[in-house]
């Protein structure tokens, strides 16, 4: 494992949260491998594939009226092309017209398994 993959997961990592907060949806391909499978788990969602994944993401977020990711206390492990991370993520969801308040904050985490390719 080296410091330089270390960083560059990170960078991946915040890029996500980049990619969402700027509704740059041509970034996801750079984050996510084309058979991806993203397991919201306790939030009952299941994506498989990036066009799928990028597709309800955008539908999600473009119908807010602003949000904001934030990526932190990462954790990383590097066995040669294969990699396990752990991150903390809170988010601020805004949608000025919903019913109880316009801001929704959540928190939660990101455990994920990254391979590396040629990109």
């Amino acid at each position: 494992m080296s410091n330089s993959d270390t960083t560059e997961i990170i960078q991946i990592i915040n890029l996500y949260g980049l990619a969402l907060d700027s509704h740059s949806w041509d970034l996801m391909p750079e984050i996510f491998t084309q058979d991806v499978i993203a397991d919201f788990g306790p939030a009952g969602a299941l994506w498989v594939g990036v066009e799928k994944l990028t597709y309800a993401f955008k539908i999600f977020h473009e119908t807010l009226d602003n949000h904001m990711h934030t990526m932190y206390g990462h954790v990383v492990h590097v066995e040669g092309d294969k990699a396990h991370a752990f991150t903390y993520g809170d988010w601020l969801l805004v949608r000025d017209s919903a019913e109880g308040g316009p801001s929704w904050l959540g928190r939660g985490w990101y455990d994920d398994e990254l391979v590396r390719t040629e990109k």
